[in-house]
């Protein structure tokens, strides 16, 4: 009988903070994982059962007045194993490199995996886009990196345009480069 392969390390994690997610509505999916890391990212040594207690400490203060956070406190409460995995998560994510995060952060939006993305060269669609972005740096080396590039930048220009509220009189001026 073969062997299993083991797991990549990020699904063992995902598949942690899928078991609660998986039992919350999808409304409150960002009030938990807003909580999570939050709460994980504010403390100077954060061990897995504080990170839970504070979220659940935080979940019961929002009840009031956010009914998204009042199905986390019943799943909680029922299970309150669901939400220390969940906080192993989070101090995982927080935990690595800003460049693996966002490898991390990528495969779980697309499902690809790590091999491919890495090793493809960019397509002729994102380089245009990156062109069209305004992107005057260095040519990305693969897909993924040019993945990270158009979201970076699409969210950059969001933030612009959230800060100055839609005024159209304002253009950037220069290079953008990675």
């Amino acid at each position: 009988m073969a062997k299993r392969p083991e797991k990549p390390e990020w699904q063992v994690y995902e598949e942690k903070v899928q078991g609660l997610l998986l039992r919350l509505p999808p409304e409150s999916h960002r009030l938990a994982l807003g909580l999570l890391l939050l709460v994980a990212s504010s403390l100077p040594d954060p061990e897995p059962e504080l990170v839970a207690a504070l979220v659940l400490e935080r979940a019961a203060e929002k009840a009031r007045l956010n009914p998204k956070a009042r199905p986390l406190l019943q799943v909680v409460q029922a299970e309150p194993k669901l939400l220390l995995e969940a906080a192993r998560w989070a101090l995982w994510l927080l935990r690595l490199p800003r460049e693996r995060r966002s490898v991390y952060r990528r495969y779980s939006k697309t499902g690809w995996d790590e091999g491919r993305m890495l090793s493809d060269a960019p397509s002729d669609r994102q380089l245009a886009y990156l062109e069209a972005l305004g992107y005057r740096g260095a040519p990305p080396s693969n897909k993924l990196e040019a993945s990270l590039l158009i979201d970076d930048l699409v969210a950059w220009q969001r933030s612009a345009q959230a800060f100055l509220k839609g005024k159209p009189a304002f253009q950037v001026q220069g290079r953008l480069e990675a």
